[in-house]
């Protein structure tokens, strides 16, 4: 029924100006502070500054497509945005660029974008694993190879400014000082389903993820040493032949 937005100290519903498309869903809202983006799957992109509509960017004005999966403002002022197959797009200073990708071979969707601290823009793809993004150049993932999925549902820095790559059926860790990917294993939790974009890091630097489970937090404390790897756990133990539950 549209976009609300809720003021927790008066407890009251705004509504924003937004789309009067009929039957328009809102597929991500994201920002910081001061700025909003929404996504949408029939009228593009709404960017509001301090509560007012500043963009709708579309079709219609050079959008190279309606259905905007996600959206990721960067720290050097460009704003980019997940659509279909190879149209890719980016927002600066109130005008809408187009980035041709097609020869990186990128033919599937874009689901998430997420930055680390060093501007460096990583994105998540429905089929191709990850991407880099410098500017307007798009690189692939040096590890694309090692992923247990090349759908990428869910991306995520830590503190320690570890990449956090959640697929529908597991988690993967990328540390980029130490060139390792490894996976994280959840040994008492069995067929853990993982939620789309299902994931916030806390104030505090606490990991949440959304899954088949309900929310599993990891803490920041234990994800500080980019040496701490997954434990091993013993399940069985044979003895003459004979194997032994523990």
């Amino acid at each position: 029924n549209g976009l609300f937005v809720f003021n927790p100290i008066t407890k009251t519903l705004l509504t924003p100006n937004f789309s009067n498309i009929k039957n328009i869903g809102i597929n991500s809202i994201c920002g910081n502070k001061t700025t909003v983006i929404v996504t949408t799957n029939l009228d593009g992109v709404y960017i509001y500054k301090d509560g007012i509509l500043k963009h709708n960017y579309s079709v219609k004005n050079s959008l190279l497509h309606n259905n905007v999966f996600h959206a990721a403002e960067t720290k050097v002022g460009k704003t980019y945005y997940a659509t279909h197959n190879t149209a890719f797009n980016y927002s600066e200073n109130g005008e809408l660029f187009e980035i041709n990708v097609e020869q990186n071979g990128l033919i599937t969707d874009y689901n998430v974008f997420i930055q680390n601290s060093k501007n460096e823009l990583f994105v998540g793809t429905n089929g191709d694993g990850i991407y880099l993004i410098n500017d307007t150049a798009i690189v692939p993932f040096e590890f694309n190879s090692k992923l247990e999925s090349k759908f990428i549902s869910g991306l995520i820095f830590d503190e320690a400014d570890n990449l956090w790559i959640q697929h529908q059926y597991g988690l993967q860790e990328y540390y980029p000082q130490q060139k390792v990917l490894r996976k994280v294993n959840f040994p008492n939790i069995n067929q853990l389903i993982f939620n789309p974009k299902a994931h916030l890091k806390t104030v505090t630097g606490d990991l949440l993820f959304g899954s088949s489970n309900g929310v599993i937090r990891i803490n920041n404390h234990s994800n500080t040493n980019a040496n701490n790897f997954a434990h091993a756990y013993i399940k069985h133990i044979k003895i003459n032949d004979k194997t032994r539950s523990i």
